[in-house]
């Protein structure tokens, strides 16, 4: 899985999208939207997915090779 790939899944889970919303305020809603219409929302969810999903996944990766 690429990144990119981590980020549009990580936006189509609904519960996921809730919780980063209810944390930052932002009202993100779908990829869509969030391309659209909500770049600084957009940006800070990608940092999101990076910070708590993208990285965490790529250490446990390292820890099996």
């Amino acid at each position: 899985m690429t990144l990119a790939e981590c980020i549009i899944q990580s936006a189509e889970n609904k519960e996921l999208t809730e919780q980063f919303n209810r944390l930052t305020g932002h009202k993100l809603g779908t990829t869509e939207f969030a391309g659209k219409n909500d770049v600084e929302a957009f940006e800070d969810f990608c940092q999101f997915v990076i910070k708590y999903i993208w990285k965490p996944m790529c250490e446990e990766d390292e820890d099996f090779n």
